[in-house]
């Protein structure tokens, strides 16, 4: 595809000069703030959206192609080649792109999305602070006060929570340091262990009413089946970021077994990002973390077993539309 290499050739150009910039300020300054303060500088220019344009026109010449595709494969192949040592040059990047801990969307790399400015070199910065400008990353820092908001509620009423999927919790990490959060009783579940060490090694050392537990999805399955018959169930349960990555028939599954965990008048969010989502060319295309993405209407969709009586409504992040939220209600 000629047209193809043509825009990458100068997608590669444009980071070759933007780096040469980046490189001569940090030649002349030693200090991080000064090379924060150029950074900064530079987004007013609007830097990320010109970097953005550039992975819509890539995105834009292979999207009907299925991923499978050799001519997809061929051209994320060459793209790789053209500018991954320019994405990669932050650490940030590198999680997203080459995935070290083995999976897209790991704890350490949504961790990385709340640390604002990070690195050392003046391009690190910038490079890093464009991954954390997409839709996708912009919306997940958004949803912390929402759940925030909810776990203080909870928390005043002696509320019983669970989160699913729980990644880094900056939530809870955050929530862990208010008065309020003994009052409640907090349950963590993730399939990779590491995150819950991760999360353990954060929070306050008198903490007592946070359990976790680690496992696969049926493992989660049999976890909820185990506390409905236990009379253990649930005021609030939040799932952001898990069913990106299931088909519709788990995801439904496990809803109805969130919904059959609720306590009367519990709360069920479950977050997905979006089918219309921007900068697909970078996430998806050239960085290989693929979504499952999904519609009001397929989020609707999901709830279809739960019972007709329980109060069911879709929300979009209104600052960037880049994630849905599902709320149920037990009556």
């Amino acid at each position: 595809m000629n047209e193809f290499r043509e825009v990458v050739a100068e997608f590669s150009l444009f980071f070759s000069r933007l780096k040469e910039e980046c490189d001569a300020v940090d030649r002349k300054f030693q200090s991080i703030e000064c090379r924060t303060a150029f950074v900064k500088e530079k987004e007013k220019q609007g830097v990320y959206g010109a970097i953005s344009n550039y992975f819509a026109k890539v995105w834009d010449l292979v999207k009907d192609y299925p991923n499978d595709d050799p001519c997809f494969l061929s051209c994320r192949d060459h793209l790789h080649q053209m500018i991954h040592r320019y994405i990669c040059a932050g650490g940030l990047n590198n999680m997203v792109v080459d995935k070290p801990l083995g999976h897209a969307g790991d704890y350490l790399t949504i961790y990385h999305y709340f640390l604002d400015y990070s690195g050392e070199q003046t391009y690190e910065i910038l490079i890093n602070q464009y991954s954390r400008s997409i839709p996708v990353a912009v919306a997940h820092r958004n949803r912390i006060p929402l759940l925030m908001k909810e776990i203080e509620a909870q928390s005043r009423n002696g509320g019983d929570i669970m989160s699913i999927g729980c990644g880094p919790a900056i939530e809870l990490q955050r929530a862990s340091c208010e008065p309020y959060f003994k009052g409640c009783n907090f349950t963590l579940f993730d399939v990779d262990e590491r995150a819950l060490d991760f999360v353990e090694a954060k929070l306050p050392e008198n903490i007592s009413n946070v359990e976790s537990f680690n496992s696969s999805v049926l493992g989660l399955l049999k976890l909820l089946a185990r506390r409905k018959d236990q009379g253990r169930q649930q005021d609030f349960i939040y799932c952001c970021g898990l069913y990106d990555y299931l088909g519709d028939r788990l995801a439904g599954l496990l809803l109805q077994s969130f919904y059959d965990n609720l306590k009367p008048g519990g709360k069920i969010m479950v977050t997905n990002v979006s089918s219309d989502v921007g900068d697909r060319g970078y996430f998806e295309f050239f960085a290989g973390w693929d979504l499952i993405l999904r519609s009001d209407h397929d989020m609707l969709a999901l709830a279809r077993h739960c019972p007709a009586e329980a109060k069911c409504r879709v929300e979009r992040d209104p600052d960037t539309g880049a994630n849905l939220y599902l709320y149920l209600e037990r009556q």
